[in-house]
């Protein structure tokens, strides 16, 4: 059960080394808050690097020969629902607002918390000014929202409601309910941007009314991308049954137990690179390579620098090194991010 599950491992630090290394893997990683402390209790700090492929790691300072204890448990969860309020999904707003109303009685207290946001375009808000976990405050934004937004943005909300939890990874779920008629398709790859960065487990439920076969196509590809980003789950829905079980299958993915994996191992300490010039020996010839984005964010118009496109300032920035260059400067230019688009499949690979 979320919140109530934690497990504790025993380490012996071997002689002579003060450093440990801890790497998290399995698909719950992203939901884990790892705590490490002394024999006596005593906290010590994990600092948490850069996430690596598959993996989190975290590294501590420790006392060589020493034994210490890691604890790990799910972090509390931040919940925050999203729909869409437009006419195209009229019908079914009852359906909607009876689903979310019911779901909050089902809110932890003390781990969960949530919020709601309909859909909106720029400066949209949730809500509800502060996170709760009570079951009346939910029910009555809910029942005190006046039904009056009309917007279909998806991308932009979702952009929002991440700003919402915060800048890094954590325990992040959005319950997402649309018919996916979006109007924000050009912000794409700044959502997808900030969806690696966030990770968020988003849950999509799809209100499927279109006929056409391409389309529906097309939404669906959609919403299981983002169900994808972090383990998250896709659900379709005509009546108020089929939402009722897909609120009753996102709850209960998002309160089963975190799987994982954990590792640990000493880890050396930080080196030192010391770059000395022997006076009166010649240097090598200087090398030098420029790297160049050429993604479509440095094209888009919707993130202009002094008026101007990225693209064009990096272009002037180029120029300007180049000018002040020695001639005898081997010099290569590497450009990636200009032949597949940002989000699909090889993009990393997308380098020349």
């Amino acid at each position: 059960q979320a919140g109530e599950r934690e497990e504790w491992y025993r380490i012996a630090v071997p002689d002579g080394q003060d450093r440990l290394e801890f790497r998290f893997g399995g698909d719950g990683r992203s939901r884990l808050l790892p705590l490490l402390e002394g024999a006596e209790g005593n906290p010590i700090e994990l600092r948490e690097a850069d996430v690596s492929a598959g993996q989190r790691v975290f590294y501590a300072h420790v006392n060589a020969g020493s034994e210490v204890r890691l604890r790990v448990a799910e972090a509390p969860r931040s919940i925050m629902f999203v729909w869409d309020n437009s006419g195209s999904t009229a019908r079914y707003h009852e359906s909607m607002y009876r689903a979310m109303t019911s779901l909050a009685d089902d809110i932890k207290p003390g781990f969960e918390v949530v919020n709601l946001m309909p859909l909106g375009e720029k400066g949209v808000a949730p809500l509800m000014k502060e996170w709760s976990s009570n079951p009346i405050d939910i029910k009555s934004a809910i029942g005190g929202y006046d039904r009056s937004g009309g917007s279909s943005n998806v991308e932009n909300t979702l952009l929002a409601a991440m700003d919402h939890f915060g800048k890094g990874p954590g325990n992040h779920a959005i319950v997402l309910i649309t018919d996916v008629e979006s109007n924000g398709t050009s912000l794409n790859s700044k959502l997808w941007q900030r969806l690696r960065e966030v990770h968020p487990r988003i849950f999509t439920i799809e209100l499927q009314l279109e006929a056409d076969t391409a389309k529906v196509s097309g939404y669906q590809d959609l919403m299981q991308g983002w169900a994808a980003v972090n383990h998250g789950d896709y659900r379709v829905f005509r009546s108020q049954a089929d939402l009722d079980h897909a609120f009753e299958r996102a709850a209960c993915l998002l309160r089963s137990p975190a799987e994982y994996s954990v590792s640990w191992q000493p880890a050396p300490g930080k080196g030192n690179l010391q770059v000395v010039w022997e006076s009166g020996k010649a240097m090598a010839g200087a090398a030098l390579e420029l790297v160049l984005d050429a993604s479509g964010s440095m094209r888009s118009k919707n993130a202009l620098v002094a008026g101007k496109l990225k693209m064009e300032v990096a272009r002037d920035v180029m120029q300007e090194i180049i000018k002040v260059l020695p001639d005898d400067t081997e010099v290569g230019l590497r450009i990636y991010g200009h032949r597949i688009r940002e989000g699909t499949a090889g993009d990393c690979k997308d380098s020349e």
